[in-house]
């Protein structure tokens, strides 16, 4: 009959699991509760579907047995007998479908913690050998040390150490495998769902192997393989074809992706390979590893919906990897030092010398350059996710051309943002964009210095020094200045126009906005405010006002650099407000002073006019200088007596 044909489900695990403490299980059933029959569906059933669901219990006694008993369709059931034909709605067949999800659900759950419970008795046991390889090598160190003081120049048992340190060996610690398993313990709680278990786990190992050990695992596979570092796609360059044991990055075919390509993309089934290709120790792939990490790490961030802690993992990922980078190439710069000097002929010292500092030079540039091009990208990619408050401006690139046409600039405009999530992330965006700007600077100390001009000095850091450059020339009074007004047009203009070339100097695979920017050191000035100001909005909007005001100050020095008198003065007028504000009286002076300053260059007499008025403020006496009092004293009595004062002071 159509009831003794019904059919029966299963869902079996490999083997029963207990809980162990640190999963957590939905639902567990013991052996009694798999063992009884289930309410409801078997009562329905005949006899021979009963004898044949206890036959499924013994076959499986550690699996789930589910009698699906409606799934007959029921166009094969007799017309005539109604009562085998059964609706949508009928609570047999809920009940049947229930008993079966629930027990899918209890079986998948086991599965899981079963999973994780072998996983983790594998990474004790891995750890337990680590401790103990560690052990052994501090004991065989010292007893190393205490044989060799006791018999120096003793050759007689060589061969045998060798042969124990081949054994030893054998049996040492498996970093690949280490991390292949830890790493399939994150993939595990991944497919359930839980995305912060699997980042907890990638912490985990990051703790267990700090950037050190990857470092120093660097630096053993650059001193075997003797290859120059390439800062620029984070592999190595000029091989000689010779490929040591665990050296992939020479064994990559033509068409093959490259392990750094997989290691940026987070492509855990195609990088895995190279890591079990790497050798026990992952050198040959320890300098992708923490990209590697970092890719994983952003995914599943992004599964826990939190994309401010994907800009602050972001911001720590580059600061990190930027100075790795960089001890990296100093360490390779001298050994190549101790290997060049040691070989060069006595004549030929000096020009050894300049070129090892040359090629050092270009190694340093390609990773400041990296820096560079990567914050501004973060930078880019962030700018289409936040908003910052519905009534916020949105984040754009700008440039001097469209700055000064109203007068003002954009990011003098921009409040504090609504929310503590995007005032965080504009924070982190903030201090992303500043560490961005001393990278563009170094370049240009670097550029520089390769070039001919090796005693010239950085455009922007001789604007923003201590002493900018035009308080060293001597102070014109008010009427010398009107008399030489138009040929100060004449030197603003011509000093817009102006600009020095620079050597090229930058990788082939750089950026196009990082190549224009060092064409001259125009470009390069407008690359620095230009960052600077999207600096400065992000410090607005994270409320972090002083920190805006201190780069403000820096962009309207450059721009007095440039000539640009009228866009520094409404730069630092806004400014002036805020020191006042905040009582921060030496500050205040000293920006009242530069104000002034541009003013008198610009011509603006009643902007000047109330800059001087409120630099005899009674609460500035104190911190005034006598000599710069006095000189404001003077131009004030002058300026009383300009047309464009006196004519409206008349008029009122």
């Amino acid at each position: 009959t159509d009831d003794e044909t019904a059919s029966v489900g299963t869902a079996t695990t490999s083997s029963s699991s207990t809980n162990d403490g640190k999963t957590i299980v939905a639902a567990h059933h013991d052996a009694a509760a798999a063992a009884a029959l289930p309410p409801g569906p078997v009562s329905h059933t005949s006899k021979e579907v009963k004898e044949l669901y206890h036959k499924f219990m013994k076959d499986f006694p550690n699996g789930r047995t589910v009698i699906m008993g409606t799934l007959l369709d029921d166009s094969n059931a007799n017309s005539s007998n109604l009562s085998h034909s059964y609706s949508h709605t009928s609570p047999l067949k809920n009940q049947e479908w229930k008993a079966f999800l629930h027990n899918l659900g209890g079986a998948i759950t086991d599965g899981f913690g079963d999973r994780v419970k072998r996983y983790d008795e594998e990474l004790r046991r891995l750890d337990a050998r680590r401790a103990a390889s560690a052990i052994a090598c501090a004991s065989q160190a010292g007893g190393a040390s205490q044989s060799g003081s006791s018999r120096k120049g003793e050759n007689a048992n060589d061969n045998n150490s060798i042969e124990e340190r081949k054994e030893e060996n054998q049996d040492q610690f498996d970093l690949s495998h280490f991390f292949l398993v830890k790493e399939s313990l994150a993939f595990t709680y991944e497919q359930m769902q839980l995305p912060d278990e699997a980042k907890l786990q990638y912490e985990e190992l990051e703790a267990f192997l700090p950037e050190d050990t990857w470092r120093w695992k660097r630096s053993q596979h650059l001193s075997t393989n003797d290859r120059p570092f390439d800062g620029w796609s984070g592999g190595e360059a000029g091989g000689n074809g010779n490929s040591n044991e665990g050296d992939t990055s020479s064994s990559i075919k033509k068409g093959e992706v490259s392990p750094a390509d997989l290691a940026m993309a987070g492509d855990s089934e195609g990088f895995r390979q190279y890591i079990q290709s790497s050798g026990r120790d992952l050198q040959g792939v320890s300098r992708l590893i923490p990209q590697y990490m970092y890719a994983r790490e952003v995914r599943l961030l992004f599964q826990m919906g939190a994309p401010v802690e994907v800009l602050l993992r972001s911001k720590d990922f580059l600061v990190k990897v930027h100075r790795n980078r960089l001890v990296e190439v100093a360490a390779s710069f001298r050994k190549r030092w101790e290997k060049e000097l040691w070989k060069c002929k006595s004549g030929k010292v000096l020009e050894t010398q300049a070129q090892l500092k040359r090629e050092l030079n270009n190694r340093e540039v390609e990773v400041e350059a990296w820096a560079l091009a990567s914050c501004w990208d973060v930078k880019c990619a962030a700018e289409n996710y936040f908003l910052f408050g519905a009534a916020a401006p949105p984040l754009k690139k700008s440039n001097t051309a469209t700055l000064g046409k109203k007068g003002k600039v954009n990011s003098l405009a921009a409040a504090m943002a609504p929310t503590m999530e995007d005032r965080e992330a504009a924070r982190c965006l903030a201090e992303l964009l500043e560490f961005a700007i001393l990278r563009l600077i170094r370049l240009g100390d670097l550029a520089l210095s390769l070039g001919e001009r090796e005693d010239e000095v950085n455009p922007i850091r001789r604007a923003t020094s201590e002493r900018p450059v035009d308080t060293l020339e001597p102070w014109e009074s008010w009427k010398t200045l009107q008399q030489r007004r138009e040929s100060i047009k004449r030197k603003d203009i011509s000093n817009k126009a102006s600009s020095e070339p620079l050597p090229s100097f930058l990788p082939s695979r750089v950026s196009t906005w990082v190549r224009n920017s060092f064409a001259n050191t125009s470009t390069y000035e407008e690359t620095y405010l230009e960052l600077a100001d999207a600096a400065v909005l992000l410090n607005r909007r994270a409320g972090r006002f002083r920190f805006a005001s201190r780069l403000e100050d820096h962009r309207a020095e450059v721009l007095i650099s440039r000539g640009e008198h009228d866009l520094a003065a409404s730069i630092l007028s806004n400014n002036v407000g805020a020191c006042a504000r905040d009582q921060w009286n030496r500050a205040h002076y000293w920006r009242i002073f530069r104000l002034a300053c541009c003013q008198r260059m610009s011509g603006d007499v009643l902007a000047y006019l109330e800059t001087l008025t409120q630099s005899f403020n009674p609460r500035l006496a104190s911190v005034a200088p006598k000599k710069t009092a006095s000189l404001f004293q003077k131009d004030l009595e002058s300026i009383i007596t300009d047309a464009a004062v006196s004519e409206p002071r008349w008029g009122a």
